[in-house]
Order: C-alpha cells, then sequence, then structure tokens
C-alpha cells in the first residue's frame, strides 16, 4: 500500500499548488460609469430564474445602457418574464448549420447590442449590488477580458456532491496557480470590449464547441488578449443544477472532456495527479483495515484527516458547502469519476449529449 500513500501525500503537495490563491473579484467603491455596457442574457427556458437577476440588475449603484434577453427558443415563459422585468427581449433567429444553441444566443445579443463593452451573463447568476461598478473597475484597471466562476450557492442533499466537480474545474483552467494560468473563459459571466470581441470573431469563432467559454478563451489567448479570471466571492454567486441530480449529470457530462482536452499537459498530470492523491487515500483506509494491517490503517487515517482539512479549506472558498461533505468527500469523488468516465466515452463514439432538452453532437 505504499502506492496510495504516496500518492496521497504528493496529492496533497499538489493541492497546495494548483488552488494556492483564490483570486476573488476586487470590490471597489468609487463611482464609476458603465453607461457603455450592454448586459447580454442567453435565455432558454429561464423564466425562474430571470426575476432575481434582472431584479439585481435594477439594484446596481452604477446601472449599463440596455440589458438584452436573448429568448433562445424557450418553452416556457421567459420572452414574457423578461420584458416584464425591464429587460429587452431579443428574439433568436432560426440557428445557421454549424451552431450550438448558447454560442449562436450569445452572438445575436451581440449584433443587436449597442454598447463599447459586452456582459454576457447567465440566467441563474446573482449579483451583489456593487458587482457592475466592481467589474468595470477592474476593466478599467487591466484591461483584459474578464471571467467570473460565480461563488456556488449550495443547497442540500446531491448538489453536494458538486464540490469536487467545482475543484476539478477551478483547478484545471489554471484560475488558482502562484501565477495565474488561465486556460479558458468561464461561461456564467464574460466582460470583454466590443473592439476585442470582433477582432476574434466574436461566438461565431466557436460555434460548434460544446464548452464555448474555453474555446472562446483559447481564442483570446491565441491572438494575445490577456485573461482575468476570478471567484464571485460575495459579488456573484449562483445555485447551479437546481433541477435535480439528473441536471448535474448532463451539465457535467457535457463539460468534462471537451474542457479537458483544452488544458495544456502539464496542468492535466497535475489534476491528474491531485484527483489520484484524492482517491487514494480512502482506498488505502479501506484496504488497510479490511486487512487488519493497523499500522498502515492509522497512517490512512491520519491522511485522511489532512485530505479533510484540505477538502475544507479550498471548498469553502468557491460554495457554501456543508462541513458533512468535506468529511465524506469520496461521495462526490465516486460520483465525478463515473461522470467523467460517461463524458469520455461519449465524445470517444462521438455521442451526442443531453442539455436542456437538447440533442448536443461533439463539435
Amino acid at each position: 500500500m505504499a502506492a496510495e500513500l504516496w500518492f496521497g501525500v504528493v496529492g496533497l503537495v499538489i493541492s497546495r499548488i494548483l488552488f494556492r490563491r483564490f483570486p476573488m473579484l476586487p470590490i471597489h467603491q468609487q463611482g464609476v460609469n458603465t453607461g457603455k455596457l450592454s448586459v447580454i442574457i442567453p435565455a432558454r427556458n429561464e423564466a425562474h430564474n430571470l426575476p432575481n437577476l434582472l431584479t439585481d440588475l435594477a439594484c446596481q449603484t452604477v446601472q449599463p445602457l440596455e440589458i438584452l434577453c436573448v429568448n433562445d427558443d424557450s418553452e416556457d415563459d421567459t420572452a414574457y418574464v423578461a420584458a416584464a422585468n425591464g429587460a429587452t427581449v431579443v428574439q433568436a433567429a432560426n440557428r445557421p448549420a454549424g451552431w450550438l444553441g448558447k454560442a449562436w444566443a450569445c452572438e445575436c445579443g451581440a449584433r443587436f447590442a449597442k454598447g463599447e463593452y459586452l456582459l454576457f451573463i447567465d440566467a441563474d447568476v446573482r449579483l451583489a449590488a456593487n458587482a457592475l461598478a466592481a467589474l468595470w473597475t477592474e476593466c478599467n484597471r487591466s484591461q483584459a477580458v474578464i471571467s467570473v466562476q460565480p461563488y456556488h450557492s449550495v443547497a442540500g442533499g446531491y448538489e453536494q456532491l458538486a464540490l469536487i466537480f467545482n475543484l476539478v474545474q477551478a483547478g484545471a483552467n489554471g484560475m488558482c496557480l502562484p501565477r495565474q494560468s488561465a486556460v479558458g473563459l468561464y461561461g456564467p459571466l464574460i466582460w470583454i470590449s466590443r473592439a476585442v470581441y470582433d477582432q476574434i470573431g466574436g461566438y461565431a469563432s466557436v460555434r460548434s464547441s460544446i464548452v464555448e467559454d474555453v474555446a472562446l478563451g483559447s481564442r483570446l489567448l491565441s491572438k494575445g488578449f490577456p485573461l482575468h479570471l476570478f471567484t464571485g466571492g460575495g459579488a456573484v454567486r449562483f445555485r447551479m443544477y437546481r433541477d435535480g441530480i439528473a441536471s448535474l449529470v448532463q451539465g457535467w457530462t457535457k463539460n468534462f472532456a471537451a474542457g479537458a482536452a483544452k488544458s495544456p499537459l502539464w496542468l492535466t498530470i497535475l489534476v491528474f495527479l491531485w484527483v489520484t492523491g484524492c482517491a487514494a487515500v480512502p482506498l488505502g483506509l479501506f484496504l488497510s483495515l479490511f486487512a487488519a494491517q493497523w499500522v498502515e490503517s492509522a497512517l490512512f487515517s491520519l491522511l485522511y484527516l489532512a485530505w479533510i482539512s484540505e477538502m475544507w479549506r479550498v471548498g469553502r472558498k468557491i460554495g457554501s458547502f456543508q462541513t458533512f461533505i468535506f468529511a465524506f468527500y469520496p461521495l462526490s469523488l465516486g460520483l465525478f469519476v463515473g461522470v467523467f468516465l460517461r463524458s469520455a466515452v461519449k465524445r470517444l463514439l462521438k455521442r451526442p449529449v443531453q442539455w436542456k432538452n437538447r440533442s448536443i453532437p461533439w463539435g
């Protein structure tokens, strides 16, 4: 069982590298002007989420030029709810061949928008009153494309199982490294200037990508445009996959295999060793207890406690996870491994994935 011990220790060391820091969106108090900003909300069947986001936007300390809600062939009252809450509704035209849903909705919004800056934001995101001011100030300071992974507001039950998924996503995107090495963007919130958007060809350049946010970030990097990634902290948050565990499985199946292919080899290896270390310790503890090897069991128990402490350190920075999931993180890890394998098999066999009542082919 020396291998399990070795992987467990190495994994802890790597965790301190992968998750060295969690760059939260800076909150600035000075007044700013977002009158040149177009907020674009791609929305498919989002009637239940839109009132919250649109209320948050109405309460911002500074107001954008316009709020556009792109109705992406919704089967509910998305368009009515958006208009009733003050948004301008843009009906997404029929998707041309080769386009996937969200990329097309974002592109339709961008074509309609009048602002010099574009904020693409998902309908399930919630914003603190000073979030737009913080984004605008950070944009002026860094002159970079900004993307935020919202703080995950976690409810009870199955949503706690998203712990490992969230951490792997952060690790594989290089956001938390000592020196940030971004691989892609975070789809829930992307702030980009119109000039940069047009120079890279906008969403048209990634129209067939299942993980359009990662692909768009790669496109920006290839053209020499810097990316700044942040965690939402107290300014930007959301609740993911509230429609049941099936939505969690579908969402991450869509994201994982395609997203992993975008990470550089060295970062993929670090994430792989981190996941292996996560798994090796509880496995070694189980095997040593089963074999009545008490010295090894004691060592694995201490190492397992160290992993619980590390999960608590990193997990509370990305979401409101309850204490029990840190202690029983192998539950989340087991689901993660199953979903990742499912995603990889679908990609290998070129089988479509399901998301929001759509069948999405591999691009």
